[in-house]
């Protein structure tokens, strides 16, 4: 019995870039948001704030810290996904703002602040975005949050606060692992 041998004609071409799709394998970190801080900030000096501090509204920020978790570092050859950023196992979906006092005469107390702060990326002022914006825009492309963001009060017009001591607690809804909420320390801003 003679063995027949068939020739497959494939291009170069083809055969090199299954040769790079399966082997340009990248290691992925994956995390998980466990828990949140709260840090109020002097966006001047990027100091953090004591308790009961006083500070201009125009140089104030809540720091959000999202701690990353059981980081896991992954081989893939999902580059597709890997350019993308999808990197922790989340989304957000949601924050919500509220001030333990009345911030302004528009804004009584626990009324929700989304429409006077803005979020963005810890020290890049530059990305500062609406509250729901911001969440919209990158809260679900998970890779590009990954430590967290500050909200920064809007001062113009009605985001101008009332002077006075106040706590902010901030809700941070997510896909998956639920519902965080802290409240900041007491901070006076004028």
């Amino acid at each position: 019995m003679k063995a027949k041998f068939v020739y497959i004609k494939i291009s170069v071409f083809t055969v090199l870039a299954m040769l790079l799709i399966t082997s340009c394998g990248r290691e992925l970190q994956l995390y998980e948001w466990e828990t949140m801080d709260l840090m109020l900030l002097n966006t001047e000096t990027r100091d953090t704030l004591a308790n009961n501090a006083e500070l201009e509204a125009s140089k104030f920020s809540i720091l959000v810290n999202l701690n990353a978790e059981n980081v896991v570092s992954l081989g893939s050859s999902d580059w597709f996904n890997y350019s993308n950023g999808y990197q922790a196992n989340d989304v957000i979906e949601s924050i919500e703002i509220i001030s333990s006092e009345d911030y302004n005469d528009v804004f009584p107390t626990g009324e929700l602040l989304n429409d006077v702060f803005y979020a963005a990326f810890i020290n890049e002022p530059e990305t500062s975005l609406p509250v729901d914006e911001f969440i919209e825009r990158f809260g679900s492309e998970s890779g590009r949050i990954e430590s967290g963001f500050e909200l920064i009060p809007n001062i113009v017009g009605e985001g101008a606060p009332r002077e006075g001591l106040r706590t902010f607690t901030v809700t941070l809804e997510l896909e998956k692992n639920g519902t965080f909420q802290k409240t900041t320390d007491n901070v006076s801003i004028y």
